[in-house]
């Protein structure tokens, strides 16, 4: 019915079509929900962009524990990054 894409491909269409809308965003957002877990992720400040992602290996004691003390907050007001 669709296509699969690897997810690195995934974020580099994302931030196209977000440079295309001239919404002045980035490529973390785009990584943060598409790569799963802890990550880190890294760009050189050059074109073309290349997004370098590496998922970090944590504990279960130590999820268990961020598990407990994050909360995400939805506010429901919108922002475009070149309002920031």
């Amino acid at each position: 019915m669709g296509r699969d894409y690897a997810p690195t491909d995934l974020v580099h269409a994302v931030l196209q079509v977000e440079q295309m809308l001239t919404t002045g965003g980035g490529w973390q957002d785009q990584v943060g929900g598409i790569v799963p877990g802890i990550k880190r992720c890294s760009s050189a400040a050059k074109l073309p962009l290349v997004v370098e992602t590496k998922v970090l290996p944590i504990s279960a004691e130590t999820l268990s524990l961020l598990n407990r003390h994050i909360l995400l907050v939805y506010t429901g007001t919108p922002r475009l990054a070149r309002g920031l």
